[in-house]
């Protein structure tokens, strides 16, 4: 039964327009969990409590892995792991630089060093790096010992162990002799916490207080942000039970749940706001914004899904775990704006304007006769500008946003090396270190791995000499043959770094000239890996298969704006901004 209109007065003291409403689904929803409130509350803190105990038992963790499956370079690390275990798991290296690093104190003391390192849990090898001239720089002032781990992900190895070896290397330091660890498990060890979701929760919390002037109406869109994303959070583990789910995809599930929870938060108590002012009761009030702004939230919420779905597109698991995981969080949120968020209206609906700034009142919102609110002065001024002068504003649009999306078509993509760490971390230094000392593609070498069953040992000269002839290549290693002789692994040192375009083209100039040249007439499997080979086959996956997940999005958007609006024009349009 609908709550008759009660006679109230507005901000200003003036008596306030009485409106009557009749609750669509959406308010019949609000009502009910405006009356349920307590019940709507205590159903949240069970959800949270429930996701975080089956996260616990039933979850797993995040991954790292970088391999794309099928690629070369995974066939390569599949070889790797077969043939040589000691060199397929995660590295570190031991960066050491000093007047001489051969004078017998400072051989002493790495030598006692590696040793320590060598007792540390996970670590299966280290290289003697004076047994290898490759090792120790042409001028004799730096060199490298390569610690291997027991584990292929670095995520796999427990920062306790990498904070020993950190610990180590900082005691054999000075007296003239500098060290430093690099490596994926380093960076992820030195890595701060940086907690970008308070940050961009904080920012938030500014912007809403002097949005609405109250810290009661700022604090609703955060409650409903904050709850949603707690309960999504607590449910990234069991995700990452059936799915490959990479360790960046909370932080983007965050900052999108986030963004979305306050957006469609921010809208509806706007829109209660308003209502309350043209003269519902704080029950019909939040009704009435649940059927007009939980609608537009409603559609919103769905549109952002189709677009998280379009990862699926890209035909990788890390992607799919990616997409599960955003899909969830704006799930979650959204659920919380059209039930905790009239729940929370049933406490504080009637206090919304309390701890006010001392700023301006926005101005008294209006009905008119059917009932409908009237937009705000200025609003109807801009449109009706924008409407007369329609072809000069879609124009000026359209070059404003080409002018935008010119700086994509020149992008590259790549994914950052040690070379981008905050300056002064170990893994920084480290690359810095053996880029100056060896060269830049030192850090980065490519792993070229030969399966030699069926194959003569003139094979594995012939594709060594040709690695050395192929422009681009630094160094080639001498081979390293497993313990029953069938596979053969060479080292090739870029000239270039793991970002650099060159890096790139020399992988595919290996792959596609040297390899098959040096191959030819023979049954040997030669195939390219490493991890700089790794990321430029998942980034050459990537962009093959960018517009596939553009064209998904924008297609399956359109058939969404579709059925919502009836709208053939309106989908057009949406689908060429999105595009934009």
């Amino acid at each position: 039964m609908n709550s008759p209109p009660q006679a109230a007065t507005a901000a200003d003291g003036s008596p306030r327009q009485r409106v009557n409403h009749e609750p669509g689904p959406l308010g019949r929803i609000a009502r009910l969990c405006f009356r349920r409130r307590g019940t709507v509350l205590l159903a949240w803190l069970f959800s949270l409590g429930l996701a975080i105990g089956l996260s616990q038992t039933l979850g797993d963790e995040p991954t790292n892995a970088m391999t794309l499956s099928g690629s070369d370079s995974a066939k390569a690390q599949t070889l790797l792991s077969e043939r040589f275990p000691d060199q397929a798991g995660d590295r570190i290296d031991v960066v050491v630089q000093a007047d001489d690093v051969t004078v017998d104190g400072v051989q002493s003391r790495v030598e006692s060093l590696l040793d320590e390192m060598e007792a540390v849990p996970n670590v299966v090898a280290v290289d003697d790096p004076y047994a290898a001239n490759a090792a120790v720089s042409p001028d004799g002032r730096t060199l490298v010992a390569r610690v291997h781990l027991g584990v292929t992900n670095p995520n796999d190895m427990p920062v306790e162990n990498t904070d020993e070896l950190l610990s180590l290397a900082d005691e054999a330091e000075g007296a003239g002799v500098d060290i430093a660890l690099g490596g994926q498990a380093v960076q992820i060890a030195e890595q701060p916490e940086n907690h970008t979701e308070l940050i961009g929760l904080a920012a938030a919390a500014i912007i809403l207080l002097f949005t609405f002037g109250s810290v009661v109406a700022a604090g609703l869109p955060l409650g409903v942000a904050i709850g949603g994303l707690a309960v999504s959070m607590s449910l990234v583990g069991l995700v990452a039970a059936a799915f490959d789910v990479p360790d960046y995809a909370s932080l983007i599930m965050a900052m999108l749940g986030i963004a979305v929870g306050i957006d469609y938060a921010l809208l509806m108590v706007t829109r209660f706001r308003e209502w309350r002012a043209a003269g519902l009761d704080t029950e019909s009030a939040t009704a009435a914004t649940l059927d007009t702004a939980g609608r537009a939230v409603l559609v919103a919420g769905a549109t952002v899904m189709v677009s998280m779905a379009g990862l699926f597109a890209m035909g990788m698991s890390i992607m799919d775990g990616t997409a599960v995981v955003t899909m969830m969080g704006v799930l979650v949120v959204l659920i919380a704006a059209l039930t905790l968020f009239p729940a929370m209206l049933g406490y504080l609906g009637t206090r919304i304007d309390r701890l006010r700034l001392p700023i301006r009142r926005r101005p008294t919102a209006h009905v008119d006769a059917d009932g409908h609110l009237v937009a705000a002065p200025g609003w109807v001024r801009w449109s009706r500008f924008v409407q007369r002068r329609s072809s000069l504003a879609a124009t000026g649009a359209f070059a404003v946003l080409i002018l935008l999306a010119l700086p994509f078509f020149g992008a590259r993509f790549a994914i950052p090396d040690a070379g981008n760490d905050p300056a002064g971390t170990s893994n920084r230094e480290a690359y810095e270190m053996v880029a100056d000392a060896f060269g830049a593609g030192t850090s980065g070498p490519l792993l070229v791995v030969a399966d030699t069953t069926n194959a003569d040992g003139a094979v594995i000269e012939r594709l060594r000499a040709h690695l050395q002839d192929t422009a681009g290549v630094a160094a080639v290693s001498q081979p390293q043959f497993d313990a029953g002789g069938d596979t053969a692994m060479l080292s090739v040192v870029p000239s270039t770094g793991p970002q650099d375009g060159a890096t790139e083209d020399l992988v595919h100039a290996v792959r596609d000239e040297a390899i098959p040249a040096a191959v030819a007439d023979s049954d040997t499997k030669v195939h390219v890996g490493g991890r700089t080979a790794t990321t430029i086959d998942m980034n050459s996956e990537i962009v093959d298969r960018l517009p596939y997940l553009i064209g998904g999005v924008v297609i399956v958007s359109m058939l969404l704006l579709l059925v919502a609006f009836r709208s053939v024009l309106i989908a057009l349009t949406a689908a060429l901004m999105n595009l934009l």
